[in-house]
């Protein structure tokens, strides 16, 4: 009885009464910063979301660029300023 119980907790019962296991999925990832490490290494926390008017105007923000272009990984610096450049538009 009580593993009965427990198993209807952790589950769903279907409309035959009969125990349907459900699993949690993650989110599909939709947006553009979930192509690359979501988090700076440097300790700055997750990177901000960048409009695309930004990139066309501005350009593309450090911490993009190594997964996009190929380019070296950005220095804590040019991080930083590219953060604040982004923040400040």
């Amino acid at each position: 009885m009580l593993v009965e119980q427990q198993a209807t907790e952790l589950s769903d019962l279907s409309s035959n009464n009969e125990i349907v296991a459900t699993e949690d999925k993650p989110p599909k990832a939709t947006s553009m910063r979930r192509k690359f490490d979501p988090v700076s290494p440097y300790g700055f926390g997750p990177y901000p979301e960048v409009p695309e008017e930004y990139m066309k105007t501005v350009g593309t923000p450090s911490w993009m660029e190594t997964k996009l272009f190929g380019f070296p990984p950005a220095s804590r610096e040019q991080e930083l300023i590219s953060r604040v450049m982004l923040k400040m538009w």
